[in-house]
């Protein structure tokens, strides 16, 4: 069997649940690259920082 008949023979619901999954990966990827860039350019930053204010949020990690 070739790899072409087997994607030819592939169910719809099947290639949609594999496009799903891919898109979903690619999208905790993304959150896990954004919280990661938030960690390291809060932290560079509150260094910088005064004690902070009240109204600031808190950290997600602290130090």
């Amino acid at each position: 069997m070739c790899v072409m008949d087997h994607f030819q023979d592939e169910l719809p619901l099947a290639k949609i649940t594999r496009d799903s999954a891919k898109i979903t990966v690619e999208q905790v990827h993304g959150l896990m690259s954004q919280v990661i860039k938030d960690i390291l350019f809060s932290s560079a930053r509150q260094s910088d920082k005064t004690p902070s204010d009240p109204t600031d949020p808190e950290p997600m990690i602290t130090s």
